[in-house]
């Protein structure tokens, strides 16, 4: 593990089939690189242990609402969106930001209203 993490050549970037190539921020310029598809903004991502998912919290425009998805590896397959509040229920929620998670897998996070 490097100390300089704010350095792009210390990164390691997804590049699809082929798995996981150190420093070269190239690699990961293609469209199978892509963890998922569609519209989603501000996404959150984190591994739930209780569950072995990876999941991606984000804010979707088509559910109008907070949805996620999950997958066992994190370049997939990734689940279709999963909705956790809508707008009608829980008032125009974006940016969720995932603090962690309790003993139960229960995500911890805050998300501001619009």
């Amino acid at each position: 593990i490097t100390s300089d993490f704010t350095d792009p050549a210390n990164w390691t970037y997804f590049s699809g089939p082929g798995g996981w190539v150190e420093g070269d921020e190239s690699a990961s310029d293609k469209p199978e690189c892509c963890l998922t598809v569609g519209p989603r903004s501000e996404p959150q991502l984190v591994y739930n242990e209780k569950f072995g998912r990876w999941m991606m919290v984000f804010r979707s425009g088509h559910i109008r609402g907070l949805v996620f998805r999950d997958a066992e590896e994190i370049q997939g397959p990734w689940s279709g969106e999963k909705i956790l509040t809508d707008d009608d229920i829980a008032g125009a929620g974006y940016c969720p930001s995932i603090l962690g998670q309790t003993a139960e897998g229960d995500l911890l996070m805050v998300m501001p209203q619009l």
